[in-house]
């Protein structure tokens, strides 16, 4: 499509030169020929400035010397007509480019189902190219680069201002447009465009998503929490993302690890990158493993990776269950100079300076021993480094160490739309079915065998995806009834436990909801459950279940704390007071 709207523009462009060269040449002939002429006519003033003066009046008609007629010299002949048409051209362009300012700020204003990108971002201008290049239509808003950044593609409008200002989101029409990211460089500001967003948005417009970039991943978390407590979410779905806590996410989804053998990571550094590498590692190993035995092995180098692993450990307690985590705290090259093993099965450079990290994967031969593509190193700022280093010798400028060394483009990779709409609602659900996938697994039952749910979560079938996503997006509510909050999990936060009676509370919550759900989906009432003619015999009230079932569902109500702590969030008492324990015959 780039490439389309490309050649259309090389026509334009070719008129745009042809008659700037014009507009040169009449200049240059007219002051050569207006010279001449002067020189022939001695009562004329013909001082250079006055031979620049006149042939200026060539481009506006009206030079005043040629007013009397007469012979004239060939070069002004020329410079005459020439002027002229140069003139009317950048009378045409300048219109024509007004027109079309106006024109797209009439269609931005008008715009409805559209994509609002706010910001001026590395993370914005991807998003909104590849947002652009899917067929969306796009609006930018924020400051004048990221306006003329747009304004000559199709389907891709900028509007300047400040992306914060209800003013600029207007212009925008943000009120009718289905998705809108907030991506500058300031989490306040993206924060503060979210919720204007969202004040903005039309009556009729009720498939709104706002989604808004936080740099700080404590922050984000917390905001996530927030907003999953908040009862009324009816208006706009509202998201917080990480840009490296997404990259890390679809790292292991991209490029999943070996599980066929016992399975060894070294991962240099502990940035935020690195971090949150450690997290999604432990992750996918937690499933990956259904299918396999052993521990995942991580080896991390960081000065302070004690305190690091100490504080991942606490907050995502699935890590020390899925991996084993051995700190080096010494000197890189001391550490590396000890390594008489077998080389890793990947190695991740994540130092929070990325010059640095590339130094060390670039430098030090005893990380290549791991093969093609073995070294990461994540990049942001210098991710156009990554177009330089070659998949073969025919491809590149540089040699990736025989394709030992990969460079992953951190925001690229972050700024990918359908990532971005995995929110936490999504991560909650996919936790559901893992906790679900794990507890079969604890009975015999292997994924994929019988029913349909027991499939990974990308093989399971959408109906119990938004069966999954309708648990989880209520799990704030049902736990502000019984006095608790959710925090991100800290030192500073200790979780609760529930009692047996908010238990029994919620799993009545949870049954009604289920209840509603279905039945508002067309399912009815049966003895016996048939997906083709939608009849199920759970479909009646909680007294009138049977013990097995009921006990299902109080055993979904205890996995709460383990699907939370899942994504770092942890149950905590609201204000300080004791965990209410609501009467039962409020969820009758």
């Amino acid at each position: 499509m780039e490439q389309t709207e490309e050649r259309n523009q090389t026509p334009v462009t070719m008129l745009r030169l042809a008659f700037i060269g014009l507009a040169v040449a009449a200049l240059l002939l007219g002051y050569r020929g207006m010279a001449i002429y002067l020189a022939e006519h001695p009562e004329l003033n013909h001082s250079p400035i006055d031979v620049l003066y006149f042939t200026l009046q060539l481009f506006v008609l009206d030079a005043e010397p040629l007013s009397e007629g007469g012979d004239l010299p060939w070069q002004l002949q020329l410079a005459r007509f020439a002027a002229p048409a140069a003139t009317v051209f950048a009378v045409v362009e300048t219109a024509r480019v007004l027109l079309t300012s106006e024109l797209h700020r009439l269609s931005a204003r008008r715009a409805r189902r559209h994509v609002v990108v706010c910001g001026n971002s590395a993370v914005a201008r991807t998003l909104a190219g590849r947002l652009h290049a899917a067929g969306r239509r796009v609006i930018m808003v924020g400051t004048p680069p990221a306006a003329g950044l747009a304004v000559p593609r199709r389907r891709m409008y900028g509007v300047p201002g400040d992306p914060t200002s209800a003013e600029a989101l207007r212009a925008a029409g943000v009120g009718r447009a289905e998705i809108v990211y907030a991506c500058t460089n300031d989490s306040t500001d993206n924060v503060l465009t979210a919720v204007t967003a969202g004040r903005l948005r039309d009556e009729g417009n009720t498939t709104m998503r706002v989604y808004a970039q936080i740099h700080d991943p404590d922050l984000c978390l917390s905001l996530q929490a927030r907003r999953l407590s908040q009862p009324q979410r009816a208006t706009i779905r509202l998201d917080f993302f990480n840009a490296e806590e997404l990259a890390a996410r679809s790292l292991f989804v991209d490029d999943p690890l070996p599980a066929a053998r016992p399975t060894r990571l070294l991962v240099i550094g502990a940035s935020p990158f690195g971090r949150a590498l450690l997290v999604e590692a432990a992750r996918h190993w937690r499933v990956q493993s259904l299918e396999t035995a052993g521990r995942l092995r991580i080896e991390l180098v960081a000065a302070d990776g004690a305190a690091v692993v100490d504080e991942l450990h606490h907050r995502y307690p699935f890590l020390p269950e899925a991996c084993d985590v051995t700190v080096h705290a010494g000197d890189l090259d001391r550490v590396l100079a000890a390594e008489t093993t077998a080389p890793p099965d990947r190695v991740y450079v994540t130092c929070a300076d990325e010059e640095r990290s590339l130094r060390v994967a670039l430098t030090t031969p005893s990380l290549w021993r791991g093969g093609a593509g073995s070294v990461v190193v994540p990049v942001s700022r210098l991710s156009g480094l990554a177009l330089a280093f070659a998949d073969g010798p025919a491809t590149g400028l540089l040699d990736a160490v025989a394709g030992t060394v990969r460079l992953y483009p951190l925001v690229r990779t972050a700024s990918d739309p359908d990532r971005i709409s995995e929110d936490l609602v999504e991560r909650l659900a996919r936790s559901i079915h893992d906790r679900y996938l794990l507890f079969r697994a604890g009975d015999g039952v292997a994924p994929g065998d019988g029913a349909r749910a027991r499939v990974p979560w990308v093989q399971l079938p959408e109906d119990l995806r938004r069966s999954n996503r309708a648990q989880a997006e209520d799990i704030g509510r049902k736990l502000r009834l019984t006095g608790l909050a959710l925090a991100p999990r800290s030192g500073a936060n200790e979780p609760v436990e529930m009692t047996e009676e908010q238990v029994e509370y919620l799993a009545v919550l949870e049954h009604q909801r289920w209840r509603a759900e279905w039945e508002g989906a067309g399912w009815r009432l049966a003895r016996r459950r048939d997906g083709r003619s939608r009849t199920h015999p759970d479909l009646r009230d909680w007294a009138d279940l049977p013990e097995s079932t009921r006990e299902t569902n109080r055993r979904e109500i205890r996995e709460i704390p383990h699907v939370l702590a899942d994504v770092g969030l942890a149950m905590v008492r609201a204000g300080g007071a004791p965990a209410r324990t609501p009467d039962l015959r409020e969820a009758s």
